[in-house]
């Protein structure tokens, strides 16, 4: 039982690593766009066209003023974006991705097995978020981290709540750092 929960865990990390690898070598091509469209990749989100001619059409001469609330209205969801893309979605389907079969094997499978598993899977999530040796150990600590709240809790939410903060705290440091502010 033990060794098949490892083999199927050891399966699904390196199908998601191949798949990572993938995504990250076909990023930015046509081919990469056509499989994994997406609305808010690029420029920004823009209104429907339908929305636009109405707005040619029948607003005339309040052009400016919907302008400016037109950018305004997109300079704000795309923060509300960005800030659920790192914040909420980030975490969320990371932990599901790295988390999630120590989180359903975690009833199941030999404490030894569990432990190593989280290990293996921690050295991965480093590795698949390395951006310079400064980043290795705090990166290896959130995701060992978050394996032990899921053991020690026997909840998955925990273990988002941490990546939500880590993601948090080094997005704020990066402002700081890029503002002089530290």
């Amino acid at each position: 039982m033990g060794r098949d929960l490892l083999l199927a865990f050891a399966f699904t990390m390196l199908a998601l690593l191949a798949g990572h690898m993938l995504a990250y070598g076909l990023s930015g091509t046509f081919f990469y766009r056509w499989l994994f469209p997406h609305p808010f990749l690029g420029r920004g989100f823009d209104l429907p066209k339908w929305l636009e001619w109405f707005y040619d059409r029948e607003i005339g001469a309040n052009v400016a003023i919907i302008n400016f609330v037109y950018a305004r209205v997109l300079e704000l969801w795309n923060d509300m974006y960005g800030f659920s893309k790192v914040f909420v979605m980030a975490p969320l389907l990371e932990e599901l991705e790295w988390r999630g079969p120590l989180f359903l094997t975690r009833r199941h499978a030999h404490r030894g097995w569990w432990m190593t598993a989280a290990v293996v899977g921690a050295a991965l999530f480093t590795l698949a978020h390395n951006s310079g040796l400064g980043t290795l150990i705090p990166v290896f600590a959130v995701a060992l981290g978050s394996s032990w709240l899921i053991a020690k809790t026997g909840r998955f939410w925990p273990s988002l709540v941490l990546h939500a903060v880590y993601n948090m705290q080094v997005t704020f440091w990066g402002i700081a750092a890029s503002l002089g502010s530290w």
